[in-house]
């Protein structure tokens, strides 16, 4: 009803079956899947057999966006980027999505002391080749917790995240950090593949 409503070209599908199989099963000729990282059952008896958000997304083979709170989708998306694989997945991800929301890309590249330039330099040319409009910034931290902090802190309500590849920040792209955050932080999470 709510896609409906807002224009939103959609399909709505009534299934039976164990839901993260047939989630999964149905999204394979899709190119995002959009869902709440808190479903009816989720608010009703909190903590019954964890996060169907967090299960479907481990098991997905395409992009999925995860909304939180609200649901509303902001203009701005903050990425946290790195160079791997799949920070340069949620990259083309976070590009495509502010070309069709008009918004910006916040680029977050989380870095101890002494930081390394290429990352950030990497970003740079990327989003160039992407025709993105974008702000690259560097800040410190664990990555679970520096960047739904910093993505807050520009105004972004989505962040971007890749699923491909270990990063050398902590298992930041779709290792631990990315499962810690469905469900847990008031964003939205833009999770490329």
């Amino acid at each position: 009803e709510q896609a409906s409503a807002a224009g939103v070209d959609h399909t709505t599908v009534l299934d039976r079956g164990a839901v993260v199989s047939r989630i999964v099963h149905h999204a394979a000729s899709h190119d995002l899947v959009m869902m709440s990282a808190h479903g009816e059952t989720e608010e009703e008896f909190p903590g019954q057999g964890g996060s169907t958000a967090e299960r479907v997304v481990r098991n997905l083979g395409t992009d999925a966006l995860v909304l939180s709170g609200d649901g509303e989708i902001s203009r701005d998306v903050a990425i946290g980027f790195d160079g791997s694989a799949g920070s340069v997945l949620a990259m083309r991800a976070a590009a495509h999505m502010t070309h069709l929301t008009g918004g910006v890309v916040h680029v977050f590249h989380v870095a101890e002391a002494p930081p390394s330039p290429g990352p950030l330099d990497e970003a740079r040319r990327l989003l160039a080749s992407l025709r993105a409009t974008g702000h690259l910034n560097r800040v410190a931290g664990e990555p679970h917790e520096a960047l739904p902090a910093a993505a807050a802190a520009a105004g972004c309500g989505t962040l971007a995240l890749g699923y491909r590849g270990r990063s050398q920040l902590k298992d930041i792209f779709l290792g631990r950090t990315t499962e810690f955050l469905v469900g847990k932080v008031q964003l939205a999470l833009l999770i490329a593949r």
